[in-house]
């Protein structure tokens, strides 16, 4: 059974209604639409920019140096030794770098795989 406002709340509640017209009525709930309608797509936008940011540093936004190596060699412990002297064979692929830098200390290895 849904709740019944107070007495005096629901006379002046009433009231409120019939002082506005059809037309202000109308206007104030287009007017309460908008503010909802705004905020969600503030909310989208902001939600957008973050997914945009998160691409944006995945794909070339950083620089091939030793630190993005040594990151690339700690994701896949199956394909890389720790050792950067050991590791035959690296693979960048669509890292986004635009120059080959930072190999020093990679003095074993016989391939490197970059496509992208």
């Amino acid at each position: 059974r849904p709740r019944r406002p107070a007495p005096a709340a629901a006379c002046a509640h009433r009231i409120r209604c019939r002082a506005m017209s059809a037309t202000e009525l109308d206007r104030a709930l287009h007017a309460s639409v908008l503010k909802r309608e705004a905020w969600k797509e503030q909310q989208f936008r902001e939600e957008k920019e973050r997914q945009d940011e998160q691409i944006r540093l995945g794909f070339g936004a950083t620089d091939m140096c030793v630190e993005e190596l040594k990151k690339l060699v700690d994701s896949d412990r199956r394909m890389y030794y720790r050792t950067s002297e050991l590791n035959d064979k690296l693979y960048i692929h669509y890292k986004g770098w635009k120059e080959i830098r930072g190999l020093e200390g990679w003095t074993g290895f016989c391939a490197v795989f970059a496509q992208g």
